[in-house]
């Protein structure tokens, strides 16, 4: 068998199949030779390497497709217009456009509503909406402001500490407050349209002196009787009563005229009853006035006054003149089938 002494030397790239092929055939019967010959030859020496094959053009690249704005796991979410992102449920961005939005061309935020008309608008649709704002300090002291709509009426309110409608302000301009109302300077109601300050029907009484805890005005029905009616018949002409509370103070006027005023069998004081408030029970508290009358007779009286006594629900008559003790007017001061007038007013004090 014959092997090469050495490589082939390869010309030129034209040479370049026709040598590799002719060499490879030499190297395959040198193979062939040495199987027959059952002996291992020498190692042939290594053949040339071929030429490298000219790299193919690159491609272009893709262009970059728009990315939009990831969850925290990596996936993307689509923004509406004007939709507050936030922190959703499993570690994910999300948003409620009709509930929270951006309005960016007037800058302006809306929370229960996509459509804001202020510079922070908070809607509710709920008919009972309660607190819509609560503010606070780390001491838990709290306060906040809602709407009013309901049968109550339509309007706002402030919230104290636990959150109780502590001052409201209706939509009619009435105020109502759970605490004092602290003016700062004076009240001034002479621009209100009806000028008015209401009380309670029940006074919410109050023991400083410096304090108006009622104010009423009304009517009341004048009633001419003896402490003792027996078979007193009377019928009025007029009959008119008129009163005033302020505060502990009551002005009670009257106006009495008869058509009818017989009697046999009544007896002791006369009296006007019917007041509209009982007095103070004080000991010596008497209140006296002046009046006008007529139908009463005295030999020893030359005037008669009007009066309210302490405890009393009442109005009797007092007779007084010069050098005489004044006395309470009764039946015997009194002429069955007379005409009786009684004119007066009295300010008596009541309990508070």
């Amino acid at each position: 068998m014959s092997i090469p002494s050495k490589p082939y030397a390869i010309t030129n790239a034209e040479q370049q199949s026709e040598d590799i092929d002719r060499m490879l055939d030499e190297l395959y019967r040198a193979v062939q030779d040495l199987d027959e010959e059952e002996a291992t030859g020498a190692t042939g020496p290594t053949g040339p390497m071929g030429l490298t094959g000219v790299s193919g053009v690159d491609g272009a690249d893709g262009g970059d497709s728009a990315v939009g704005p990831l969850n925290p796991s990596g996936h993307n979410i689509d923004v509406t217009a004007g939709s507050v992102i936030f922190g959703g449920p499993s570690n994910t961005f999300a948003q409620d456009n009709a509930n929270l939005f951006w309005d960016n061309t007037n800058n302006r935020l809306g929370i229960g509503l996509a459509t804001p008309a202020a510079l922070l608008d908070v809607r509710s649709n709920d008919v009972n909406s309660g607190v819509l704002a609560r503010f606070g300090n780390d001491q838990g002291t709290h306060g906040g402001f809602g709407v009013l709509n309901n049968a109550a009426g339509n309007g706002v309110f402030v919230a104290g500490g636990n959150l109780t409608q502590d001052l409201q302000v209706k939509a009619n301009g009435s105020v109502t407050t759970l605490a004092n109302l602290i003016v700062g300077t004076s009240l001034d109601l002479s621009t209100a349209a009806a000028g008015q300050i209401i009380f309670p029907a029940a006074q919410n009484a109050s023991t400083g002196v410096n304090t108006l805890d009622d104010y009423e005005e009304g009517t009341w029905t004048p009633v001419l009787t003896f402490a003792t009616v027996g078979d007193l018949s009377v019928v009025y002409s007029t009959q008119i009563g008129r009163y005033t509370r302020i505060g502990d103070r009551v002005h009670v006027s009257f106006n009495i005229i008869t058509t009818t005023f017989t009697w046999t069998t009544a007896s002791g004081v006369l009296q006007v009853s019917g007041l509209p408030f009982t007095s103070i029970t004080l000991t010596g508290n008497t209140n006296l006035s002046g009046m006008n009358f007529q139908g009463l007779t005295s030999a020893v009286f030359t005037q008669c006054s009007s009066r309210v006594s302490s405890a009393s629900a009442v109005v009797d008559f007092m007779g007084s003149g010069y050098s005489q003790t004044t006395s309470q007017l009764t039946t015997g001061n009194t002429t069955s089938g007379t005409q009786v007038t009684l004119r007066g007013s009295v300010t008596y004090q009541v309990a508070t």
